[in-house]
């Protein structure tokens, strides 16, 4: 899954799909969409500050 998720994103695609990255690939979110993440936690800490909503997924 590394090399297929790396390879994905050095050469400018996207290691997401329409219904989201999922568990297995969240490692490579970092690489690929670096500032929008922050973004995202920022948003998420803003609308959820006790992590009740999906905690310790994705966005934490």
């Amino acid at each position: 899954m590394g090399n297929y998720c790396q390879d994905r994103i050095n050469s400018g695609g996207t290691i997401s799909h329409h219904h989201g990255v999922g568990l297995l690939k969240r490692k490579w979110v970092k690489d690929e969409v670096t500032k929008q993440l922050e973004l995202l936690k920022n948003f998420k800490k803003l609308l959820d500050d006790k992590n009740l909503l999906n905690p310790g997924k994705l966005i934490y």
